[in-house]
């Protein structure tokens, strides 16, 4: 085209919508496009005529953000999520909110970024939101879906655990008794990690098979011997 009427290096740093222009355009049609990115991350190249005249003011979910909660199996999970963890008068209450777990400022008054995030990292609808670490709140990196026999395990192994380390655990009877017990569950079965004299050796051996095995579990800092032995 001879005759620009736009201009992207003019653009480049403003917002429109729920856009932000960040460059120019990565492909070379239709000219005179931009590179912008959403409020809820989602990057696309946009004419810039669609942008100046409004014509686009969010990718296709935050434009629209009912779209979104037409899900409603999500905004369920969502809504129950948040109410466990900041209702009193929930009945799971203490399990969540008074045990000081919370949601992100990412998740907790914005469906649209958890809804982005779910449809982007496995939702399905058999499956429900598990957190890797059941002393860790509810955010991205600490979350996945799960089918519910995962999360039957994960509860059982959170009933034997008081140590207050995810799986750690004192045996009392038995051969190894008076040992600290590491453990991780992969694919829905507990793998045992080994016995250990201390709550330190069993944390940091936990964390090594972690890393070694480039598993998407978060790692604990030790932070001192935690729970009453006799309690185990």
């Amino acid at each position: 085209m001879s005759n620009i009427k736009y201009k992207p290096e003019d653009y480049i740093g403003k917002c429109f919508g729920k856009w932000t222009v960040v460059g120019y355009s990565l492909i070379k049609k239709p000219e005179n496009s931009v590179h912008c990115k959403c409020e809820c991350g989602k990057e696309l190249d946009i004419p810039l005529y669609r942008l100046i005249t409004g014509r686009s003011r969010g990718c296709r979910i935050c434009a629209s953000p009912k779209r979104t909660i037409f899900n409603k199996r999500l905004y369920s999970i969502w809504h129950d999520m948040k109410t466990r963890c900041y209702n009193p008068k929930h009945s799971s209450y203490k399990n969540y909110g008074e045990r000081g777990i919370i949601i992100c400022n990412e998740w907790k008054n914005n469906f649209t970024n958890f809804y982005n995030w779910a449809i982007n990292n496995g939702y399905k609808e058999d499956l429900t939101i598990d957190r890797i670490d059941v002393n860790g709140n509810y955010e991205p990196s600490n979350c996945r879906w799960a089918t519910y026999t995962q999360q039957n395990i994960n509860r059982r192994m959170t009933k034997l655990n008081t140590s207050g380390y995810s799986g750690i655990r004192y045996i009392t009877t038995g051969k190894r008794r008076k040992r600290w017990l590491a453990r991780i569950v992969i694919n829905y079965k507990e793998v045992a990690l080994g016995h250990y004299k201390t709550q330190k050796e069993a944390l940091e051996a936990r964390n090594k098979y972690i890393i070694d095995n480039g598993l998407d579990y978060p790692i604990q800092e030790y932070k001192g011997e935690i729970g009453s032995i006799n309690n185990q």
